[in-house]
């Protein structure tokens, strides 16, 4: 499996190529006015020999370590330390994106997919949905990335129940705290909430205590060891507006019922629902054919769920939960929707070779082409930009690719 990270790297810098040939930033907005001047005064303290925990360069000084999101601690900023600010930068971007497809794809196949669609599916992951249309909010893509790889090693723990993995999923939660984004980590939380839930009762009665208490386990190491950011970050959020937050800043930003057809088109406002046609419809296939397969059913879930919780459907009742009502922006659980959609196109696509459905692959085949002559009706009329046609292009080609390759490697 280790072989596959180059590709996936490789994958992402042809991505990016455009930028890194024109000496270009890969930052704008919050990226090019927060973030990239916050990462140099970051690296440009660890150079001198000073912990960074306080910007002097802000009013009457700021603490730098407390606000989080710089990640002052997170094991990525040596690329800000040893390298020039733009390259280093790059390339914690182009790394991130590379590591979101990378530990999808080994959560698919940890969990029984074919390696085809779990590349695909990593692929979607990365590339697709959420991740790209955030970059500018490098805090978001650090901590985002590292949800599939804790559910890896969860899922290495309910197969196995060796203390090990609970051991690495404690060491992720911990970096995933220092990569800055409390809102992310909280969500991510949620998931594994829903993992332990739908998946404790399949295990024999014997074993149940026991994933449940490295489970746990896992979650409260790696708390503990972030601790000393957790603290720092909690004593200045005493100190803002979060504690008082009324319920209309609580509602800002969920993702509006309007852009629903972005889930279909990679429409100019709406990309971060898009993660591509034959992803959604298999995702879909997967849930209605599949459903004994416990896999399916916790992923099923989590897109069910995080979709609900990102258009705000639930917010009236979730604005009196505590912590989770300190964080607005609903629209993020489009990071954990495009996950669980990611990852039940690789069950899909397997499940549809395992079982022979030629007819069913045929029929998706044909409803792929309608949807992408109907992008590019969309396109021409200008709802969707030149690269969200690009984007609906390269994702037809990649899943009809997959489905094609998939039935010829299976042909008996």
């Amino acid at each position: 499996s280790y072989a596959v990270l180059p590709v996936f790297i490789l994958s992402a810098f042809l991505y990016f190529y455009a930028g890194f040939a024109d000496g270009l930033l890969l930052a704008i907005e919050d990226g090019l006015h927060y973030f990239y001047p916050m990462l140099s005064m970051v690296s440009g303290q660890y150079r001198e020999g000073v912990l960074p925990l306080w910007n002097s360069r802000v009013f009457s000084g700021f603490p730098l370590m407390a606000a989080m999101q710089p990640g002052v601690f997170y094991p990525f900023v040596v690329l800000h330390i040893f390298l020039p600010p733009a390259l280093a930068y790059n390339l914690d971007v182009l790394i991130h994106i590379a590591l979101a497809g990378y530990f999808v794809f080994l959560y698919a196949r940890k969990t029984g997919a074919d390696i085809i669609p779990s590349f695909i599916a990593g692929l979607s992951f990365a590339f697709l949905g959420y991740l790209t249309p955030h970059i500018m909010h490098l805090s978001i893509l650090r901590t985002a990335v590292w949800l599939p790889l804790v559910l890896y090693f969860l899922e290495g723990l309910r197969q196995d129940g060796k203390l090990k993995y609970a051991l690495a999923a404690s060491l992720t939660i911990a970096v995933q705290v220092f990569a800055g984004h409390p809102q992310i980590c909280l969500y991510s939380y949620l998931v594994v909430f829903i993992y332990i839930a739908n998946h404790i009762f399949g295990l024999p009665a014997g074993r149940r205590l026991s994933f449940v208490s490295y489970s746990a386990l896992s979650i409260f190491l790696g708390l503990a060891m972030s601790s000393p950011q957790l603290y720092a970050t909690y004593e200045l959020y005493t100190l803002g507006i979060r504690p008082e937050m009324d319920y209309g800043t609580f509602t800002d930003y969920a993702f509006p019922l309007k852009g629903i057809s972005s889930f279909f088109f990679p429409v100019i406002n709406g990309k971060e629902a898009y993660i591509g046609h034959l992803a959604l419809i298999t995702a879909i296939i997967a849930v209605m054919s599949d459903r004994k397969n416990p896999h399916v059913r916790f992923m099923g879930l989590v897109a069910a769920v995080s979709l609900a919780l990102a258009l705000g459907l639930l917010d009236g009742a979730l604005f009196h939960l505590p912590l989770y009502n300190k964080f607005r922006g609903s629209s993020k659980h489009l990071f954990e929707y495009g996950m669980a959609v990611s990852v039940l196109y690789a069950y899909g696509i397997s499940y549809i070779a395992k079982t022979g459905h030629k007819r069913l692959a045929a029929a998706i085949s044909l409803l792929i082409s309608v949807i992408f002559v109907s992008t590019l009706w969309f396109a021409s009329s200008g709802r969707i930009s030149e690269p969200g046609a690009y984007i609906a292009l390269i994702s037809m080609l990649l899943c009809l690719t997959a489905l094609c390759m998939i039935f010829v490697l299976r042909r008996p």
